[in-house]
């Protein structure tokens, strides 16, 4: 007997005229963009976490993702860099599942670029970030 698949969806994207959040686009026509659907705002809320530093949020010093700061601190090593990055986003990015974090440096020219695999709803998505100071 075949049995018919099992799709989640989450009830926001149902409604696709409905924001769901905002984007910060700093190079685009328009500096807010609008999310429509959850995938897009989790990337979002993602991308907006990891460079927030801690201390930035007012009521909550400990959210953000505190790349910036750590990453060109020549005392710090990249695999504790990736391993508070994925307790932090477990705790402050809800229903994403980071798959994989991986982090190269350039420290010559201070740049970093940050690549994070992670999944929602049981769909892969990539998120990357270049940083310079």
């Amino acid at each position: 007997m075949a049995y018919r698949p099992i799709y989640r969806i989450d009830t926001q994207d149902i409604l696709p005229q409905r924001a769901l959040g905002i984007s910060v686009l700093f190079n685009g026509p328009n500096v807010f963009v609008q999310n429509t659907t959850t995938r897009e705002n989790v990337k979002a809320n993602l991308i907006n976490f990891v460079l927030t530093n801690k201390g930035e949020r007012i009521m909550d010093p400990n959210f953000g993702g505190d790349v910036r700061r750590i990453l060109f601190d020549p005392t710090t090593n990249v695999d504790s860099i990736i391993a508070t990055l994925e307790e932090d986003i477990n705790r402050y990015v809800p229903n994403v599942v980071v798959e994989n974090i991986s982090i190269t440096t350039n420290p010559d020219a201070y740049e970093a670029s940050l690549t994070i695999l992670y999944s929602i709803f049981n769909q892969s998505d990539t998120v990357n970030i270049n940083i310079t100071q």
